[in-house]
């Protein structure tokens, strides 16, 4: 499986959902620590700033131990550079 996420670069874009685009960053690095906590198959709580979860599992598990590559222009955008491996 491959899950493509990134932190947004288009302001307009972003301001049509409602986020602003300063907290592109901390929303990116706080639904990042979900999802990677969740694909290494623990149950999730967590109160966060922006986010909320209480006992969240992702069923069914990923058949491999996840691993993380960055790929594309934004490989190297402070908040990838910023974001734990997946394996721990």
């Amino acid at each position: 499986m491959i899950l493509g996420v990134g932190s947004g670069w288009n302001n307009e874009e972003l301001s049509a959902f409602g986020l602003p685009f300063d907290q592109r960053a901390s929303r990116f690095e706080e639904s990042f620590e979900i999802i990677r906590r969740l694909l290494a198959g623990e149950h999730v709580t967590l109160h966060g700033r922006l986010y909320q979860a209480d006992g969240a599992v992702l069923y069914p598990r990923p058949a491999r131990s996840p691993s993380t590559q960055s790929h594309g222009p934004g490989a190297l955008s402070l908040p990838v550079a910023r974001s734990p491996p997946l394996g721990g």
